[in-house]
């Protein structure tokens, strides 16, 4: 892979620059943008980078790995159509190379930019305490992708419990040394952080008054375990844990999860999120839930946090049909207040010239 070279996306024929801009729109975790596009007349690539700051995180669990680039993948192909491009694609679930297409040389088609991907964004901040037209909802009903499919949740008991499973997650997610440290190095509270473009604003996070203020004293995790013997993590879940009270429904990516599977969830939950991107109804990702059940199915969690980990696999077995697994919780509902666009990187610090 050879070196970075800003002035080489300008030099790209126009339709392969064109989906630059989709791969680069997909969601990552805490918007890391763990990947590296390439690009030459007649063909276009998407590689998961493993050296990003997500590989220390992931490193032994490619699920989010996948996840991440099978919206990748769902972008890059749904722009591909938008625009009429002659195209042929191979995917592979094995990675790094997910994607790897041979596109032939031809017109955009006009407003293949007008595409909901490129509206697409997280919205962490409050929403309305009103359910979703039901038409909507019986079209995320029929989506589905491979033997991934979405399960809706909308009634307050189903919903009660989804709050609770999200909440006993977040108890040891704050009591977690991996996960926490990492939270911390992605938060960026200055202009000159943000402007970095990857990361997570903090002016994207619905916090309560003194939040901001909050969010720097826990940074360290020395710090945080002292408060925690005060049940400081019990704040920080239920914090977490109401925004899933006023959201007009929750759904969940389930299916199989393999290496196949796990990809064919990512580009299931995008089209979701691009479904109700295209209505203007908000949506903001959960992957606390499926983050913590995996790590404790794998063995990564220390040995006080087992019980409550237990409880939580439980919870999440009995909420799914048998044989499912919980790839993703997505919080949907109509904004109650315009939010804050995370910044991203730019394309010329993404391609690679092949």
């Amino acid at each position: 892979m050879s070196q970075h070279a800003p002035e080489g996306v300008d030099a790209l024929p126009a339709h392969i620059r064109f989906l630059m801009a989709p791969a680069a729109a997909a969601p990552s975790a805490d918007n890391t943008q763990p990947w590296r596009l390439h690009g030459q007349a007649g063909r276009f690539a998407a590689d998961y980078d493993a050296s990003e700051a997500a590989a220390r995180v992931f490193a032994s669990d490619r699920h989010a790995e996948r996840l991440t680039m099978g919206a990748l993948i769902e972008n890059v192909l749904q722009a591909a159509e938008a625009a009429s491009l002659d195209a042929d694609w191979t995917i592979d679930a094995a990675g790094p190379t997910y994607l790897d297409g041979r596109v032939r040389d031809s017109q955009l088609r006009d407003e293949a930019d007008k595409h909901p991907l490129f509206r697409r964004h997280t919205n962490r901040l409050r929403y309305r305490n009103t359910g979703l037209p039901k038409p909507l909802v019986e079209t995320l009903q029929d989506l589905q992708q491979e033997h991934c499919r979405l399960l809706i949740i909308d009634t307050p008991d189903a919903m009660g419990q989804v709050r609770a499973l999200v909440e006993l997650a977040s108890r040891l997610r704050f009591r977690t040394r991996e996960i926490h440290e990492w939270f911390a190095a992605v938060l960026r509270f200055r202009p000159e952080e943000v402007a970095t473009g990857t990361g997570l604003d903090v002016a994207t996070i619905d916090l309560p008054p003194g939040g901001r203020l909050l969010l720097r004293v826990i940074r360290d995790w020395e710090r945080l375990s002292r408060l925690n013997r005060l049940g400081m993590y019990k704040l920080l879940a239920a914090i977490e844990a109401k925004k899933i009270q006023n959201a007009g429904l929750i759904i969940a990516v389930v299916g199989p999860s393999d290496a196949e599977s796990d990809l064919a969830a990512g580009r299931l939950m995008e089209r979701a999120w691009l479904t109700l991107t295209e209505q203007d109804i908000a949506v903001q990702p959960f992957y606390v839930v499926t983050d913590l059940v995996r790590r404790y199915d794998a063995g990564r969690l220390a040995a006080p946090l087992q019980e409550d980990a237990r409880n939580l696999a439980q919870g999440v077995a009995r909420m799914l049909p048998d044989g499912d697994s919980l790839h993703m919780l997505l919080r949907a509902g109509v904004p109650a207040v315009t939010p804050v666009r995370a910044r991203r990187l730019p394309l010329s610090q993404l391609y690679r010239r092949d």
